[in-house]
């Protein structure tokens, strides 16, 4: 039953059967709604933990090979549904620091925001960075857009930067979501492998495919698929108008703690790259409660469902995260290492010359043996001799 001035129960699956037909993974159609319905809402909804306050924004790129997986058709279609509805803003496809911070200053809002007493007013500057190709917008390397993209993910209430004249501008409540796109060789080049498994990219929700789940080579919306993506807009429409903070029943608040307690197992741990990921899961998990939510109601309530749902959307993803970066890391060895790995593993088992002469092109003859050593050290492989030839052999153990 929807709620109360909605036309659908809950926009998630509804957006799933809306896009049903593209070719995208389901996990990228997922995540480019939930950024979307984070970018209807902006500044003007929130959790209060007492120690400060969470808000709705997320940081979600979609990871996958070029031209493979459909990044860009899961991004436009997610704007798309969100085209038309007020005070939704989206930043440019390539910026600065600077110029991200004279954009937000102009889009300074004063909403309303009810409360026990009436309403108080409320001025925020709320964007979306939308990037279909996340490399170009951050350009090589970036450090000072990594900062700020890193300080502002908290949603400051004061934010200072100085302007071009060396003077100083100040904005007032700071809300920055983004929704972007890369190849895992590409996000490597743009972040440079110091970044990896620093504060930038432990905001984020990295979402990471192989290939389309079918393909498509043309297809058309029914008139039916046309009035759905109609209700989902107009539903999205509600979602605008929603003010305050949420509050969180007691089941949800239980399931949480259950969580938290346990959080130390989770096995991403193991890869150093995703230490700061783990260590922030559970400002994810409510801001993705929170959108889960706002997909149902503006009622402003998290629900035990909510949180169960929002842990069963990050944890389906997460085994794959290790995938983002390739095989980048702080080794200068990482990528041969990744490399004769896959080859190894692929092969099943695979003659020196073989494996020598297929790596040629990117491991020096010197490095190749490192890694070998390496990687028998590591019980990642055996070796052995047959007919005078040296083979290297994956370990079951390590499928």
């Amino acid at each position: 039953m929807p709620a109360p001035g909605r036309r659908l129960g809950d926009l998630i699956p509804a957006y799933m059967r809306y896009t049903a037909k593209s070719e995208p993974p389901d996990s990228y159609h997922l995540w480019s709604f939930l950024a979307m319905v984070a970018s209807v809402a902006r500044r003007n909804v929130w959790i209060d933990m007492g120690f400060g306050k969470i808000y709705c924004n997320v940081y979600v790129v979609l990871i996958g090979p070029a031209g493979k997986c459909r990044k860009t058709t899961a991004i436009k279609l997610a704007k798309g549904v969100v085209t038309g509805i007020p005070d939704v803003n989206f930043s440019a496809d390539s910026t600065t620091r600077q110029s991200l911070s004279q954009t937000l200053k102009e889009l300074e809002t004063t909403v309303t925001i009810p409360t026990e007493d009436g309403k108080e007013y409320y001025t925020h500057c709320s964007m979306t960075i939308l990037s279909k190709e996340l490399s170009v917008f951050l350009g090589e390397k970036n450090l000072d857009l990594l900062a700020f993209l890193t300080d502002v993910y908290d949603c400051p209430s004061t934010w200072v930067y100085r302007t071009k004249n060396q003077g100083e501008d100040v904005l007032q409540n700071v809300w920055v979501s983004l929704l972007g796109a890369s190849t895992p060789d590409w996000l490597v080049g743009a972040l440079g492998d110091s970044a990896i498994g620093g504060g930038f990219t432990s905001r984020v929700i990295f979402v990471v495919e192989q290939d389309v789940r079918h393909k498509v080579f043309r297809y058309e919306l029914t008139e039916e698929e046309r009035a759905l993506g109609e209700d989902i807009r107009a539903d999205l429409g509600h979602v605008a108008l929603a003010r305050g903070p949420f509050s969180m029943t007691e089941g949800a608040a239980e399931l949480c703690a259950a969580w938290y307690e346990q959080v130390d197992n989770n096995p991403l741990l193991k890869d150093r790259r995703f230490t700061g990921y783990i260590t922030r899961k559970h400002m994810h998990l409510l801001k993705v409660a929170m959108l889960i939510s706002l997909c149902e109601s503006n009622a402003l309530v998290i629900k035990e469902d909510h949180i169960a749902r929002a842990l069963d959307y990050l944890d389906a993803i997460e085994p794959s995260m290790v995938q983002a970066f390739g095989y980048a890391g702080r080794s200068e060895l990482a990528p041969a290492i990744g490399l004769i790995k896959e080859y190894i593993k692929m092969s099943g088992s695979i003659s020196r010359p073989h494996l020598l002469k297929a790596t040629a092109l990117d491991v020096t003859p010197q490095n190749f043996d490192i890694v070998i050593t390496t990687l028998i050290n590591t019980g990642d492989i055996s070796v052995d001799s047959r007919g005078g030839i040296i083979y290297y052999a994956w370990k079951e153990d390590q499928q």
